[in-house]
């Protein structure tokens, strides 16, 4: 019986081993992926907005805009969600988040710095809002893409391949943060799902919108001059000096 239980314990050891050197590896990646993803709604307002200032780019502060109504829409989202709240949605909710990693561990030189936007690092209600914001990016940047698909089409390899690289990497972000979320029990299955369909949804309205309003280039966000189809014919003038 000895042998048995000596390879039991080896194993044991070598399992212990490898969880040891996953956890170290994994921690840090997983502790700046949650921060991150805490830290979405100040990242699309602020920082669209001051990488728009520098570079004089039209599409990203029109983003910049769809980020500051996409915040005015999750309030208004929060409220009615407040208004159908029950007894026992609210015991619910109550109960979520406690864990350190639902929260962003940022700390300002004052307390509130960041509050509103940051709503602490969790929604107590519906939807959540750093994955709201996630799914609301996401979605915004593919259907621009899907917008400029002929143009991307005509450009060859480097950019058709672009949208399906943009489907691939957005629909990871948001299933991990959502997997992310439900490990540490900060939010529910329920609260996910209609969080991710609200980011969806506004998305999609807020980028018809800006086409509508100020067509194909206020939603240009792979920066690329949109094919124009012309009637009659073209001339070049060439210069004989």
């Amino acid at each position: 019986m000895s042998a048995p239980a000596t390879q039991t314990q080896t194993e044991a050891k070598s399992q212990g081993s490898i969880l040891a050197v996953v956890t170290t590896v994994l921690s840090p990646i997983e502790t700046l992926f949650g921060e991150v993803s805490h830290f979405t709604p100040v990242i699309f307002t602020f920082g669209s907005l001051f990488l728009s200032v520098i570079t004089l780019n039209y599409p990203i502060f029109l983003f910049t805009l769809a980020s500051g109504e996409a915040l005015l829409l999750l309030n208004g989202l929060k409220a009615v969600s407040e208004y159908f709240a029950t007894a026992d949605s609210i015991k619910e909710s109550s109960d979520l988040g406690k864990n350190p990693k639902c929260k962003s561990s940022y700390q300002g030189s004052e307390a509130t710095k960041f509050k509103y936007l940051l709503d602490n690092g969790l929604s107590r209600n519906i939807p959540n809002s750093p994955l709201y914001f996630i799914t609301f990016a996401a979605t915004y940047c593919i259907q621009s893409m899907y917008i400029f698909s002929k143009e991307c089409y005509e450009r060859g390899a480097a950019y058709s391949s672009r949208p399906y690289l943009a489907y691939l990497s957005a629909g990871m972000s948001i299933i991990l943060f959502s997997i992310y979320l439900l490990i540490y029990s900060c939010d529910t299955p329920l609260g996910i799902t209609l969080s991710i369909v609200a980011g969806v949804l506004v998305g999609l309205i807020l980028c018809n919108q800006n086409l509508l309003f100020f067509g194909k280039a206020g939603v240009d966000m792979l920066f690329i001059p949109p094919l124009i189809s012309r009637k009659g014919m073209d001339y070049i003038c060439v210069s004989t000096n």
